[in-house]
């Protein structure tokens, strides 16, 4: 979840495989995240493809 500087909700992401996440950093178009049970930091892309919109 991000907020504003006043505390207000701008955006959430969530998934109910990713409840063991630590931590999100959103960098550009990716959201880049670390898991308690990986050794790997995981990136999701916050932009649909032309081909995912028009669905």
């Amino acid at each position: 979840m991000s907020v504003t500087l006043d505390g207000e909700p701008v955006s959430m992401y969530s998934d109910p495989e990713l409840a063991l996440t630590t931590g999100w950093l959103k960098v550009g178009k990716y959201l880049y995240y670390g898991s308690l049970t990986e050794t790997y930091i995981s990136r999701i892309g916050l932009i649909k493809s032309s081909a995912e919109s028009q669905e």
